[in-house]
């Protein structure tokens, strides 16, 4: 079976890994591109597989996005149902090199997410990642947030460093004409 597809658009291509269930009932991760968004060429071998001890049989669920030139995606994992969130990064989409470890667990005993955790979604909002994820306590799911901080400034025209300083020798200020700049 194929579910969850991550779908992007980059230069005319729509790019989108989904995850697939092989004849051994493992998951793994495919690609498939389009130019149109309604026919698919499906690259003929998975493109993410569990080969990792904690991902056990289940790479799945994937939620990619396109930073500085580097493809980063996201993915759940686990010995049979998820427990684990993963990261891998690729500069093309295909090959990617996966982090050694995962970067979000579930909560242990009593954690409203201490049976499973998945699906994670990743979008970029300024300077920081947003990571909304499900999580089963063996009652609820629920949504959960995880957030990092990037190694990057986020620039904006109101920042007080720079908000009153004055464009181009005239009277302007960088808040009145941040965009210009």
């Amino acid at each position: 079976g194929v579910a969850n597809p991550s779908v992007i658009y980059i230069n005319g291509i729509y790019k989108m890994w989904y995850a697939a269930n092989d004849n051994s009932d493992r998951w793994n991760i495919g690609y498939a591109e389009s130019s149109n968004g309604t026919s698919w060429t499906k690259n003929p071998n998975p493109v993410l597989v569990p080969t990792l001890g904690w991902e056990g049989t289940t790479v799945a669920q994937p939620s990619v996005l396109l930073l500085d030139g580097k493809y980063h995606m996201y993915y759940h994992a686990g010995p049979v149902v998820p427990y684990y969130i993963g990261h891998a990064i690729s500069d093309d989409g295909k090959v990617w090199t996966k982090d050694a470890t995962q970067v979000l667990e579930r909560s242990l005993f009593t954690g409203w997410d201490s049976k499973m955790i998945g699906s994670p979604d990743v979008i970029r909002v300024w300077n920081k990642l947003k990571m909304y994820y499900s999580g089963y306590d063996n009652v609820h799911w629920r949504i959960g947030l995880a957030e990092e901080v990037l190694p990057v400034p986020y620039f904006m025209q109101t920042d007080t460093t720079w908000a009153d300083d004055v464009y181009d020798h005239n009277s302007t200020t960088m808040s009145q004409l941040g965009c210009a700049v």
